[in-house]
């Protein structure tokens, strides 16, 4: 092969490449290509390192020292040696919307010293994105660092540069791209008749001067060091923690509010002539934070530790599906929860938390019966303490949120804070204490404050910029704004019918799925009684205003919206429905739902 190692530092270089795309896209080609390209392969004696349908890998280990292949969970890694440059390509699992394959690529990114090239592999003849590119297009924007996006390389394959039929080039103007008709490896060898041959000689010529471009183009590109995305998860990890620490601080707050209000209907009891000064103590019980060297299965829902040294790859999200397959899990509910929690609301972290026993002492003078105040001073400087550490907390989530949009600008924070702004509004329900509402609608204002995609901190609103139109534009501006309050209405009414959805995690839409097949086993007389039955309980928790849909849980409305797709296609007989299909044309728009 050609020396394409000219003018690089041979000591002990590492070029280190993480190939990703769908499913039969063509990733395994590449490599074979790859293959034959470092170990002078040819049209008549094919180098395979992974096998084909119609090819066995040839490729040993012990007779090829060039090439060491090593397995993960999270990838398999191939070595090519070159005058001592180190060629690592690292062939990930091909990702589609129902598995979470995604994330082991950025397991597979973390472990790496530093990262030259992410390699982007299509079908370009695919005339538009497809429904498991799009996805991956969009995370990869959203929590890969912004100085990974000059190592971003596309290759199209099944194509040529003027046989492509991909139109969304846009996405990819300033990218670096290579298109190869990888024929080679899609028919069988013993089929090929001297004319097929002259056309896949052709072919392959083309195709192995694509690699050794390729390969000069990565020479060319500056390696990454990895460490931000280490302090990506770091944040991600912060913002996780304190969020349920926030809300465990919010729950203090509400038992000790709940005791002073007892200590303030009691203060009357104690006789006015005495001049003692009586010390009580009272115990709450409170949740505390231990920190542990191993990460551990957590329900954001009901505040417990459901799995102790979970043995599944560490995960940064909440809800990921992978969650599904822990020890604790049955069909996506958690067994260990009171409540059986869906695996959406359980996340990992590197801490336990332990319910203790908090005493309370506050000092009770019996001087008079007007003195309640002080009879409730210490236990009000407890909750004063609580109550600036709650600020303090929401202020620490609010840095480190910026902090993660310096390293990635297009951070999804919705998707990041969406979970426990739910939580968060489903508390309200239980919640009695006029101060305690205020709080948490307080908090859950700022974190919606921090998922405006186009400025992380939101000044408060102010009517300045109305003050210099005229009675006539404020007038039209109420009208639009009326308007559009009518359609927001009656959106959240169609979602709680089952007719429309909102934004949906990768981990909610994966439930959807799983919904819409367990209908699809039901008669129509079963799925009309569940909807019934589902459209009651819905109706009960919203008490027919689509705008307390926050009571209800979103299992519940996405098991109707799947029940309702299937009554409405229980007709179709001859061809399969696909959800994702149904769904492909919504423009799922992030929402402070």
């Amino acid at each position: 092969m050609p020396d394409m190692t000219s003018g690089v530092d041979k000591t002990s270089t590492e070029i280190n490449v993480v190939i990703f795309g769908e499913t039969g896209s063509g990733k395994s080609t590449l490599i074979n290509y790859l293959t034959n390209l470092f170990h002078n392969g040819s049209l008549t004696n094919l180098k395979v390192s992974i096998a084909t349908r119609y090819l066995q890998s040839n490729v040993a280990e012990h007779c090829t020292a060039d090439i060491a292949r090593h397995s993960t969970d999270h990838c398999r890694k191939y070595q090519y040696r070159v005058k001592g440059v180190y060629f690592n390509f690292y062939d990930t699992s091909g990702y589609s919307v129902e598995n979470d394959n995604l994330e082991k690529i950025f397991q597979c990114l973390k472990v790496l010293d530093h990262l030259t090239a992410l390699v982007l592999v299509a079908n370009g003849t695919q005339a538009r994105l497809t429904i498991n590119i799009k996805p991956i297009l969009q995370r990869f924007h959203e929590y890969v660092p912004d100085i990974f996006h000059k190592n971003l390389i596309v290759i199209l394959t099944h194509c040529t540069s003027h046989t492509v039929n991909f139109d969304t080039m846009k996405f990819f103007q300033h990218v670096p791209r290579f298109y190869m008709q990888n024929s080679a490896f899609s028919s069988d060898p013993q089929t090929w008749s001297r004319q097929t041959l002259d056309i896949l000689e052709h072919d392959w010529t083309r195709a192995i001067d694509t690699m050794n471009e390729f390969v000069k183009c990565l020479l060319l590109l500056t390696p990454t060091p990895t460490r931000c995305l280490i302090e990506m998860q770091h944040d991600r990890d912060t913002i996780r923690s304190i969020l349920h620490e926030s809300r465990l601080t919010m729950i203090e707050l509400q038992s000790i509010e709940d005791e002073l209000i007892t200590l303030e209907e009691t203060s009357g009891i104690h006789s006015a002539g005495s001049k003692k000064q009586i010390t009580q103590t009272k115990t709450i019980q409170v949740n505390e934070i231990i920190f542990t060297p191993y990460h551990n299965t957590l329900c954001l829902q009901c505040n417990t530790v459901c799995h102790e040294r979970c043995s599944l790859m560490e995960t940064t999200q909440i809800g990921e599906s992978a969650f599904r397959r822990c020890i604790v899990m049955n069909s996506g509910r958690c067994t260990r929860c009171v409540g059986r929690c869906s695996s959406d609301m359980h996340y990992h972290d590197c801490r336990l938390i332990k319910p203790v026993s908090r005493t309370l002492k506050y000092a009770i003078p019996t001087l008079s019966n007007d003195s309640s105040e002080e009879k409730c001073r210490t236990v009000q400087q407890t909750k004063d303490l609580l109550e600036q550490l709650l600020q303090n907390q929401i202020k620490k989530i609010r840095k480190t949120c910026l902090h993660l949009k310096t390293h990635c600008q297009g951070f999804n924070l919705v998707e990041e804070l969406y979970t426990f702004i739910q939580l968060l509004n489903n508390d309200l329900i239980a919640i009695a204490s006029t101060s305690a509402i205020e709080r948490t609608r307080t908090v859950i204002k700022e974190l919606q404050l921090l998922t405006n995609d186009n400025s992380p901190i939101r000044s408060p609103s102010s009517t300045s910029k109305y003050a210099k139109c005229t009675n006539e534009q404020l007038i039209d501006i109420a009208d639009r704004l009326v308007k559009k309050h009518f359609m927001m209405i009656d959106e959240l009414y169609q979602r709680c019918q089952g007719n429309s959805i909102g934004y949906l995690s990768s981990a909610q839409l994966l439930t959807l799925c799983e919904y819409y097949r367990s209908s699809q086993q039901l008669d129509i007389e079963k799925l009309t009684t569940l909807h019934c039955k589902l459209q009651s309980e819905i109706e009960q928790l919203t008490h027919s205003n689509p705008l307390k849909i926050l009571f209800v849980p979103v299992d519940k409305l996405l098991h109707l919206t799947a029940i309702r797709l299937c009554l409405q296609h229980i007709n179709v007989h001859d061809e399969e429905v696909n959800l994702l299909d149904i769904f492909s044309h919504r423009d799922y728009k992030k929402t402070d739902q």
